[in-house]
């Protein structure tokens, strides 16, 4: 009877977007990001996602908005990678599981476009960062707050139906949310709004702890690293940090704390560690596999190739890892490689618009708002030579949240040159320069008096 009325008012969610598309873009996201599955709900396999997906798409279609998408170079290189995971899926070993992901992928790769058409303006824009803070903190949240009650014994990444499953992507989700609700702690002017949003970023650490995944550590060990390298009050983040941290592992359980302790501990002693060992096989495994199919991989799925024997006589696929190693098998050195420049011009983009905005006080949000990119890209990549999470719909929503920041920057940069197209140069103004006299008229000057001055451009 629950889990009826819970899909019916889902489904009933699908006709809100047509009162506005940008609305379809927000409720697609939320039930996203939040978890939300063809598993969910029972296993009734209901596809919330693509019918979302799809709602958005022709409500937008159907408005009157403008249909124009500007691409910049990192929405470019996506469509490319895109249409090369489409090429690998034609040759691809296992053909069902291939077209299976292909379509997952096409959804999110495609959503960018119209989140890029949509998404258009500044509160529009701060409402899909609420949204994505929200699906991802609801999962994060809850998490870090069961393991402060339970002294750390609760069960981490055992949401039924979820994409937070697992304790590696619950990890992954709390790497990435933290950023967002610090950028949102810092935009927000009520003060029982930023005490909420530090009690969640703190509760989200938390339950990256309680994960104990190693290679989330490390993810969010390089973006602290990053933001302390950026900051100009270095001394106090280490320690605002220190006591964070202290007051986070106050609330474990020996128990529990002894066993994160010993997890972190084999970083170090990657060699003697049994999960270790098996992603450094994968990695040998996958080198192996693409240079037999150099140009296209093995397609999506690839990694069903390569089967381990499991306990009571089960079988699964080989993991791959890592980012990069999945996209190696299963798209080639080819897909590596758009794979890579799609990173690198993403985070290029972030930087530009960080650079244009530093020293700008009418661009404070931009700023901010591209160190946040900037940061949760850190973790982003980091996390993900370990982890893998190739096809997170995140990072392809931060490539069109970058796009349509940078329309801002360049339109309030615009704006500023149509007010004032030229910067007098005051070293070069004579001290008899001409000028309009009192009473709008305006003085003649003889042959003698120096010109008028420079005007830069």
């Amino acid at each position: 009877m629950f889990t009826n009325l819970t899909i019916i008012l889902l489904l009933l969610f699908a006709f809100l977007p047509f009162s506005s598309p940008h609305l379809g873009v927000l409720v697609y996201y939320w039930f996203t990001l939040i978890g939300i599955t063809d598993k969910w709900a029972g296993g009734v396999g209901i596809p919330f996602g693509k019918i979302y997906a799809a709602v958005a798409l022709l409500s937008w279609l159907f408005s009157k908005d403008k249909k124009a998408v500007r691409f910049d170079g990192p929405m470019i290189i996506l469509i490319i990678f895109y249409l090369w995971t489409v090429f690998t899926s034609f040759f691809a070993m296992f053909p069902n599981s291939a077209w299976e992901n292909l379509a997952e992928f096409s959804k999110i790769a495609l959503m960018v476009p119209l989140l890029v058409a949509v998404i258009n303006t500044r509160p529009r824009l701060q409402s899909l960062i609420w949204i994505l803070a929200m699906a991802i903190g609801f999962n994060t949240v809850s998490t870090g707050i069961a393991a402060a009650v339970s002294g750390g014994s609760a069960t981490m990444g055992s949401i039924p139906g979820s994409i937070y499953g697992t304790e590696n992507t619950l990890a992954r989700g709390a790497i990435l949310v933290v950023p967002l609700m610090m950028f949102l702690y810092v935009q927000s002017e009520k003060q029982w709004a930023r005490y909420i949003l530090l009690a969640a970023a703190g509760f989200s650490v938390l339950c990256l702890i309680g994960t104990g995944s190693r290679g989330g550590l490390i993810g969010f060990a390089a973006m602290m690293a990053w933001v302390w390298l950026k900051s100009r009050k270095k001394i106090m983040l280490v320690a605002l940090g220190l006591v964070a941290g202290g007051v986070l592992l106050a609330t474990l359980s020996e128990k529990r704390l002894e066993s994160w302790t010993g997890r972190m501990e084999t970083i170090q002693e990657a060699s003697d560690d049994k999960t270790s060992n098996q992603r450094f096989d994968a990695w040998v495994w996958t080198i192996q596999f693409v240079n037999q199919r150099p140009i296209l991989g093995g397609g999506f799925g690839a990694f069903r190739a390569h089967v381990v024997e499991m306990s009571e006589d089960r079988t699964k696929s080989l993991l791959a890892h890592s980012n990069y190693f999945q996209v190696l098998g299963e798209h080639g050195y080819v897909g590596l490689v758009l794979y890579l420049a799609l990173c690198i011009a993403s985070f290029r983009a972030a930087s530009k618009i960080f650079r244009i905005a530093r020293d700008r006080p009418d661009m404070r949000y931009e700023r901010d708002m591209a160190f946040m990119i900037q940061t949760m890209l850190v973790g982003y990549f980091v996390g993900g030579a370990t982890i893998t999470h190739t096809y997170y719909e995140l990072f392809y929503v931060l490539i069109g949240i970058t796009r349509v920041l940078r329309a801002q920057v360049d339109e309030k940069l615009a704006v500023q040159a149509t007010k004032s197209p030229g910067k007098l140069d005051l070293d070069h103004l004579p001290s008899n320069h001409h000028a309009r006299q009192p009473g709008g008229v305006q003085r003649n000057r003889s042959p003698t008096e120096s010109r008028p001055p420079r005007i830069v451009k």
